[in-house]
């Protein structure tokens, strides 16, 4: 607009912070609570914008990756490109009402002695790479699907004090959507800050890990009654690959042609130069045990772990449960000593990795 009604514009509301503005405007107006709080997204029951600003009683995330251009700005943004926007947009940032400040966005990331700005626990592009990092409690935990993870991602958004804390599925994707489960991860803080956490032994970096056979005999049994996600992940373009569930020795074959988390070897779960830092690793199937042991390590036993959870809200975390292993027994009668040998060589790093310390190549199930 003409520069002489700029005056009278007495509310900038910023992109980088509209949650937070776009309920101080609604607030202003006196239209927050019936036309802002409540009514939107596909339910009706979200705010105007996604999730809830820090200043909501809700606690809900307050992160900002809407989207994941800013990722990206190193593919095709130069500091030659950059200094001509800048040249473009003058005026806008001599304006102090919009409070624009230069920001040298091409300026490069130095890499961490041991961390780098490429390491697949510094980056976005999957819920489950970069670990969770609650301060709190010096706690830094690499989830992984199928691993417990539901609960555990309850426990940290409990630890954060959410009140939505039981919440699973609904619109949010809760507890798993990075953008609004309201927990923080390694990408979260600058690298230096993140390598400096990675590092310092006073920190607790934990994972939780399952029998290698036994695991994939579980992701076979979910990928079976899921196989939209075998189709998305392994051929997008070419749909029909899900064929290989009909056979447990071609869904191995396949899995060595396409990548997932939730079947890749624990061994690749991040580079092999992290594996001397974890200081906790627990084992699903003593994980009534083993989570006691972590929530105990980190002072958090008492207030996260020992009771709220079950139906009632006056069990532990995680009890014994032979039920938990019904997935296992399920695909065992599709189990075959060709897959059992394929299975050796798939996940031959992980019986071979010294951390993970898997004493057994046979399925545990089978000798419990």
């Amino acid at each position: 607009m003409e520069e002489k009604y700029w005056k009278y514009i007495d509310f900038v509301g910023h992109m980088s912070n509209m949650k937070d503005d776009t309920e101080k405007l609604l607030k202003r107006v006196g239209a927050w609570e019936k036309y802002g709080q409540t009514g939107w997204g596909p339910y009706r029951n979200e705010s105007i914008v996604q999730g809830s600003s820090p200043s909501s009683s809700s606690g809900s995330s307050t992160q900002s990756h809407a989207t994941g251009s800013s990722n990206k700005i190193h593919q095709w943004y130069n500091p030659e490109k950059e200094r001509l926007v800048e040249k473009f947009y003058a005026n806008d940032y001599k304006n102090e009402l919009f409070n624009f400040k230069i920001v040298n966005l091409t300026q490069p990331v130095i890499d961490g002695k041991v961390l780098k700005s490429s390491d697949t626990i510094y980056r976005r592009d999957d819920w489950d790479a970069a670990p969770i990092v609650v301060e709190k409690y010096k706690l830094i935990f690499f989830t992984l699907p199928y691993i417990a993870a539901t609960k555990w991602k309850q426990s940290f958004r409990r630890m954060e004090q959410l009140d939505d804390w039981k919440d699973i599925g609904g619109p949010k994707g809760l507890p798993h959507d990075p953008e609004r489960n309201g927990l923080k991860y390694l990408y979260d803080f600058p690298l230096k800050q993140a390598e400096d956490m990675m590092t310092n032994p006073e920190w607790t970096k934990a994972i939780f890990v399952r029998s290698p056979k036994d695991r994939f005999l579980s992701i076979f049994y979910h990928m079976s009654r899921n196989r939209e996600h075998v189709e998305n992940r392994c051929c997008p373009h070419r749909p029909g690959c899900s064929s290989a569930l009909d056979d447990m020795p071609s869904f191995i074959e396949l899995m060595q042609m396409c990548f997932s988390i939730n079947w890749a070897p624990f061994s690749e779960r991040f580079d092999k130069r992290w594996w001397s830092y974890i200081n906790f690793i627990g084992k699903i199937e003593d994980i009534h045990i083993d989570s006691e042991k972590l929530l105990s390590k980190i002072g958090a036993w008492e207030l996260i772990g020992e009771n709220g959870w079950g139906s009632d809200g006056k069990e532990p975390i995680f009890i014994k449960d032979e039920n938990a292993f019904a997935s296992v027994h399920d695909s065992l009668g599709r189990y075959s000593p060709t897959a059992d040998k394929l299975l050796d060589a798939f996940y031959k790093a992980d019986y071979e990795n010294e951390y993970l310390n898997f004493t057994s190549k046979k399925v545990y199930v089978m000798e419990h």
